[in-house]
């Protein structure tokens, strides 16, 4: 006897794989203040965030990161199914996410769309359907920190002044020092603010335009870093008293951020040559270092592209085969292009290069939309189509690298026992992987177990028992090097479907079947890494009824 299960592909998965299905509805706003119909304020942003990590505070906290040039707090919004707990106690670590928006003060579309993203997470949380479902597992599976405001001194000047303004507000003087050597700042700053996304400190400053008299520039990336950092009494090049270096004695730019050890010291990155200069870059670096992030998310506006390091050279980083086909998978369900940040223009010191070269985060920026700030009235439609982007780049979290794998599964009965096929094609996968690399969880009524997949031929094969009642899988594994390998992801088959009897399959949209024979229950989301349950007592009738014909 042999009976095929079908997977069953729901709205969810509709949305994930083409630009050309419906987006994920978001829940009702309660108020007026939760409408994306109106870009909001800094004050209305923080009040609704407030409101939000209070009414969900069992699955989300809010926090201040630090104080900008004129006073606003830089709210950042932690979620997770345990937010006061770093990895929430239990026995697997869980994945670490940065979503960021508005390093640019006049790009207003940029931090509407992770407000939509954190309304979504907060409102379906817990809920029945396919919303609910993934709103959940991202919730339990993952610690996502989200700083939608990045430069709000630059917002609240964009929305109030001038349209256009991008960087921040802090001032700048043409000298930091007076006649005791002191800093002593001019009573006039010669200008206003830094381009935040030039001042991280990987290859800063390379451009050029750091002078204090180019300050002005839009792309300003702060000043020099004229200190000893490193105690070997040799400093940067000082561009504030306009010292040209004649020789060590003089002092050399000796061992900037680039990840090279330039100086033959044994350290590496020790004396930097610039970046962090800003109260906001510094709260971003701060946020970073306390936290294990494997996967960023950065909105800007506008192209509709998903870019990814690097941006100060053309030739590639050693991940790029995985960041090419990442950010293709982010990019597909959005209509957006994916491409290298040098590609569109060359930056030095932007947060993507800074977070993969030194954190080794997989770092994407997302152009949104067709302008810095679309009118009014698309911001929720541009909002619900970036939310596919997020659910895939997100599912990937635990190990960017399981992009290189396409894996399926393929259930059928074997006597009184379920044997589990598990198809693996290894696109490139950079990491060898063990000869047996997957378990097989199940859990069925109050039995449960897990049971070795063994290499069989090109596929891997676990046979389960099977008492008669609905069966809970899910696979987990890792590679040689220890990264998690886990099946079915959100977003993948199977991923983020709901529990549907076999008398209601029919109701469900986007049910797809092949054979009368072939009954199937859909797959659901496991208790511990997110799973897909199955039922095979309406199949086997159905069978038996068949073989008595």
């Amino acid at each position: 006897m042999k009976t095929t299960l079908v997977l069953f592909q729901t709205v969810l998965l509709t949305l994930l794989v083409g630009i050309s299905s419906t987006p994920l509805t978001l829940s009702a706003p309660q108020s007026e203040e939760e409408e994306f119909d109106h870009y909001w304020s800094y004050l209305e942003m923080s009040d609704v965030l407030k409101r939000w990590c209070t009414e969900h505070g069992d699955i989300a906290k809010l926090v201040s990161i630090g104080r900008t040039y004129e006073g606003r707090e830089l709210w950042a919004v932690k979620i997770s199914d345990y937010p006061e707990l770093e990895d929430d106690g239990g026995l697997e670590e869980e994945p670490d996410v940065l979503i960021m928006g508005a390093h640019h003060g006049n790009e207003w579309i940029s931090y509407m769309v992770p407000l939509y993203l954190i309304h979504f997470l907060l409102h379906n949380y817990g809920s029945p359907g396919v919303n609910g479902t993934v709103a959940t597992y991202l919730v339990d599976h993952r610690e996502i920190w989200f700083v939608p405001m990045v430069n709000p001194d630059g917002v609240e000047y964009s929305r109030q002044t001038d349209r256009g303004w991008r960087k921040n507000r802090e001032p700048n003087y043409l000298s930091q020092r007076g006649p005791s050597g002191e800093f002593e700042p001019d009573l006039v700053p010669f200008s206003y603010g830094t381009d935040l996304n030039r001042n991280y400190p990987w290859h800063w400053g390379e451009l050029g335009g750091s002078d204090p008299y180019l300050s002005r520039s839009p792309t300003y990336p702060g000043p020099p870093d004229n200190k000893d950092d490193d105690g070997d009494a040799l400093i940067p090049l000082d561009l504030w008293d306009k010292k040209t270096p004649l020789g060590p004695e003089d002092g050399v730019d000796e061992d900037p951020v680039d990840g090279i050890d330039n100086d033959g010291d044994g350290m590496v990155d020790e004396d930097p040559n610039g970046g962090f200069s800003t109260r906001e870059t510094r709260a971003i670096r701060d946020l970073v270092e306390a936290n294990s992030f494997t996967l960023s998310l950065s909105y800007h506006s506008y192209s509709e592209l998903v870019i990814y390091p690097w941006g100060w050279t053309e030739e590639p980083t050693e991940d790029d085969l995985t960041f090419r086909k990442l950010a293709e998978y982010i990019a597909q369900p959005m209509g957006y292009r994916a491409i290298q940040g040098y590609d569109l223009y060359q930056t030095d010191g932007d947060s993507d290069d800074w977070l993969y070269g030194v954190h080794h985060v997989f770092a994407f920026t997302v152009e949104l939309a067709r302008s810095y700030r679309p009118p009014e009235e698309e911001i929720e439609s541009i909002s619900a189509v970036n939310l596919g982007g997020f659910i895939r780049a997100v599912s990937y979290a635990h190990n960017p690298y399981q992009i290189h794998l396409n894996m399926s599964i393929e259930s059928r009965m074997v006597e009184d026992r379920v044997k589990v096929i598990l198809k693996v094609e290894n696109d490139r996968y950079p990491i060898p992987l063990p000869e047996n690399p997957f378990v097989l969880h199940w859990v069925e009524g109050n039995a449960r177990g897990e049971v070795p997949m063994v290499a069989d031929g090109t596929y891997y094969a676990a046979e389960i028992p099977w008492g008669g009642g609905e069966v809970t899988l899910w696979i987990d594994g890792k590679d040689l090097e220890g990264n998690p390998l886990i099946y079915p992801l959100v977003g993948e088959d199977g991923g983020g479907i709901a529990v549907v009897e076999p008398s209601s399959i029919s109701a469900w949209p986007e049910v797809h079947f092949t054979l009368s024979t072939v009954v199937a229950m859909l797959l659901i989301l496991g208790t511990v890494w997110g799973g897909f349950t199955i039922s095979l007592r309406h199949a086997v009738r159905m069978e038996r009824e068949k073989s008595q014909m």
